[in-house]
């Protein structure tokens, strides 16, 4: 006797399945044209279309080949790490001497003010070094015309003598609001010692960016904005 076996007929499930299947390699094919940087949301995005046509009684199993699960890997363990890592370096990046390019006053409608006591371009150098020391010296170009002023007029500033102004002392990063502050141990002005100072710092194509809000010569409020240049390299 010949022995017939009865066809087996699909579940509804495994209908659901092969349809879920075919749409999900049609959304693979698109994602394979996506930039780079978008990958990981539309492997979500994806699992998340083809699950709600799948069955409700069961879950299935979705995923893309094993060449792109390693490429979403990838992007999302080089973003979480570089998000992570990211203030860590700037701090690193803070390390070596530094040259002054160019030093400006602005007010809050926007004008330009030039400090009188060392003028818009002095000659200054400061240095971060990995035990958390930092000096700075500054110098207007032009001393003769200098000013003998004495002790600042704004308590996140430090002082300059006829036309120099320099401290040293110690300096901490404060990772979640982007500043760095130096408390003073010596200073050209006796005031100064103690004080700290903090400023705000950013990195643009290799220069030092520092700013921060301080009272000019006549009372009114200006950020002023220091450009730095690697002196050490």
């Amino acid at each position: 006797m010949v022995a017939f076996s009865r066809p087996r007929r699909a579940t509804s499930c495994e209908g659901n399945s092969d349809a879920a299947s075919a749409g999900y390699a049609a959304e693979t094919r698109k994602v394979r044209h996506l930039r780079i940087e978008n990958l990981a949301v539309d492997y979500l995005l994806d699992a998340l279309h083809c699950y709600s046509e799948a069955s409700m009684r069961e879950q299935v199993s979705l995923r893309l080949s094993r060449k792109w699960d390693f490429v979403v890997i990838g992007v999302l363990m080089i973003l979480l790490y570089g998000c992570a890592t990211l203030p860590l370096v700037q701090r690193d990046e803070l390390i070596g001497s530094w040259r002054l390019v160019s030093r400006i006053d602005r007010t809050p409608d926007g004008r330009t003010l030039i400090e009188p006591t060392l003028g818009s371009n002095p000659v200054a150098l400061l240095i971060y070094d990995r035990g958390g020391n930092v000096s700075a010296q500054l110098m207007r170009r032009d001393r003769s015309s200098a000013s003998p002023a004495g002790a600042p007029t704004d308590p996140n500033n430090s002082g300059a003598l006829n036309g120099y102004d320099a401290y040293l002392g110690v300096y901490t990063v404060d990772q979640s609001s982007g500043t760095v502050t130096h408390t003073l141990t010596a200073a050209l002005v006796q005031s100064d010692i103690g004080r700290k100072l903090v400023r705000r710092f950013r990195f643009d194509r290799g220069d030092l960016i520092i700013w921060f809000e301080v009272r000019g010569p006549s009372g009114e409020q200006v950020t002023r904005t220091l450009t730095w240049r690697r002196a050490d390299r």
